[in-house]
């Protein structure tokens, strides 16, 4: 008889598109806060709370976490049974992960997370495609007619999660732009991307970690042919270069595309065929093997389950914290997915000297308050905690930085710039410990910083000492940042850009403070470099534009205009016509 277990927490839409054949089996009972999948478990319930709740005679031999960007209820994590742990998006969630998943009998990720989480000495992780292709792809009639969109990228224009990306797009927008129609969507999902999907001949897709991607198998079965980078680790295994996907490096996008667009008739030869092997490659049958793979540990998981180590109090307390900032606020509900979370800290931070704790509070209390308003920190109600986080940890340059943020945004200008000092000499004289680096940022958000501080952990899994070195070098990144802002003095920016050149932010503030004082030389170059790393910064463009019209021979102002009015037609919505670049340039506009 199949192993029964239960699957979540996830929405209707994905229990239906992905676990449809699961669940009409009576294998599998997916669970959501509010009871609208197949069961109802909240943050509190006990495991006796939710077997009550079960039909009669069914009980789960197992129990699957979806982890990504949800909040686990504290009975099933505690269920006496087998817990597997589903573990995407490993480089926006590390912190949060390298806590939760120990606590997870058996984990499944994809092949490079796998290397960094068994580098970082977390066991029982297993590679898996957790983003196999949904039913209702399969399934759909896709048009055979002729497509008019010759180069579709549809995702994410994120400029700090997304940053290694917005080059690629760029180079499409610009190197093929002119004979072709390419078109750049973001926030695009349903019905609404599944016609561009149906329109588009070819599809762009850059990973973000070197995985195989749900884009991926949505393009195949679109039918359109998938434009992948060819360093992927995963893409060979679903797809074959020339005959199912065509790959590409940094010499040769461009040759790629257009060899494709130039042939119809081999470009559809190669969507036939990748539509053909994505017919293999849905969620269902991936997930398929992920049950065969329990099935095969079968006696090592339920072994490991009663002996699965519980996390002490103060580690159990910053994995909740970690996992509050790592969940969706989803627009502002009222509904809080861990409502205990404050009082725990409340009452653990009355513990003299508990600095971690009190940061924690003010990270919980402002995302607390953040699912209610999306609109607003509300600082001023986290200060309190990161004043209490810095008296007890005055050595801590994270408790020092995020009272300098809270400072900064509530206003208090020379407090704000004497804890960046503070935190700065603390950062440049060391020694660091990595344990007081595992805090979290404010305000929180997935911001440059946010980012950056996981990918300075899973970069250097394993290696305490490279992890604190990269994350001491993004501490003085941000504060020279804060004491250029508060202090207007553009040389913490020339400090900053030497200590992390590849982050734009610090080069765009660096070309607009140059610019204001005259510098315009100096100010372009800043301005070009900010550009270089994030195309779709509008702001850093139209200073940009402006300098160069305000320099005696104006060089490069219409090679600007006509750059950006390739990127306009590709990408409307990112980057709308302006006045300054919309007439000039050298005839970009068909």
């Amino acid at each position: 008889m199949p192993r029964r277990y239960l699957f979540g927490p996830v929405t209707p839409r994905y229990a239906d598109e992905n676990l449809h054949e699961a669940r009409g089996s009576g294998r599998c009972l997916a669970f959501d806060p509010g009871g609208e999948t197949d069961l109802a478990v909240g943050p509190d319930d006990r495991w006796a709370d939710i077997c009550g709740r079960l039909p009669g005679g069914w009980r789960p031999d197992y129990v699957v976490l979806f982890l990504p960007y949800t909040t686990i209820p504290r009975g099933v994590a505690s269920a006496p049974v087998p817990i597997v742990g589903l573990a995407a998006d490993w480089n926006l969630l590390w912190h949060y992960y390298r806590l939760r998943l120990p606590t997870c009998d058996l984990s499944f990720t994809d092949e490079p997370g796998v290397d960094r989480l068994r580098a970082a000495g977390i066991s029982g992780v297993v590679a898996a495609n957790l983003f196999g292709c949904e039913r209702g792809l399969l399934e759909r009639e896709w048009p055979a007619g002729p497509r008019d969109i010759d180069i579709l990228y549809v995702g994410s224009l994120h400029p700090a999660e997304k940053r290694e990306r917005l080059p690629w797009l760029a180079r499409m927008a610009l190197g093929l732009g002119r004979r072709w129609r390419v078109l750049i969507r973001a926030g695009v999902d349903g019905e609404d991307y599944r016609r561009l999907l149906a329109r588009a001949r070819l599809v762009l897709n850059v990973s973000v970690r070197g995985e195989c991607n749900l884009r991926a198998f949505e393009a195949a079965a679109a039918g359109a042919v998938l434009l992948q980078e060819r360093a992927n680790r995963e893409i060979g295994r679903y797809f074959h270069d020339g005959e199912s996907c065509a790959l590409f490096d940094e010499t040769d996008l461009e040759p790629v595309a257009e060899a494709l667009l130039g042939d119809e008739a081999r470009r559809l030869r190669i969507a036939r065929a990748a539509r053909e092997k994505v017919r293999h490659h849905g969620f269902a049958s991936f997930w398929e093997g992920i049950e065969e793979d329990v099935e095969g540990r079968w006696g090592d998981l339920v072994a490991g389950s009663r002996r699965r180590p519980r996390l002490p109090p103060v580690q159990e307390l910053a994995m909740r914290c970690w996992q509050s900032l790592c969940t969706s606020t989803g627009g502002g509900h009222a509904h809080d997915p861990d409502p205990r979370l404050v009082a725990d800290l409340r009452a653990a931070a009355e513990d003299p000297g508990s600095g971690v704790l009190e940061n924690a509070l003010g990270l919980s209390r402002a995302r607390s308050l953040q699912r209610r308003d999306p609109t607003g920190w509300r600082a001023e109600v986290s200060l309190p905690h990161f004043r209490n986080a810095a008296r007890a940890g005055p050595d801590h340059p994270m408790a020092r930085l995020n009272l300098a943020e809270c400072l900064l945004l509530v206003g208090r200008s020379a407090e704000a710039a004497a804890q960046a000092r503070a935190a700065l000499a603390i950062a440049e004289r060391g020694p660091l410990d990595v344990e007081d680096l595992g805090m979290g940022h404010f305000p929180p958000a997935y911001d440059a910083f946010r980012v950056e501080w996981e990918r300075a952990a899973w970069l250097n899994a394993g290696s305490a000492a490279g992890e604190v070195e990269a994350k001491r070098d993004l501490l003085r990144w941000r504060l020279h940042e804060i004491l250029a802002e508060l202090e207007d003095d553009p040389s913490h920016e020339r400090a900053a850009i030497q200590i992390r050149r590849d982050l734009g932010p610090t080069h765009a503030s660096l070309g607009l403070r140059l610019a204001r004082r005259g510098r315009l030389a100096e100010a372009a170059g800043a301005l070009r470099e900010a550009l270089a790393i994030n195309p779709f910064d509008r702001l850093a463009a139209r200073a940009l534009g402006q300098v160069l019209s305000a320099m005696p021979d104006g060089r490069g102002l219409s090679s600007l205009a006509t750059q950006r009015r390739l990127l306009s037609r590709a990408a409307p919505e990112a980057i709308p016509l302006e006045p300054w670049f919309e007439s000039r340039g050298d005839g970009a506009q068909r």
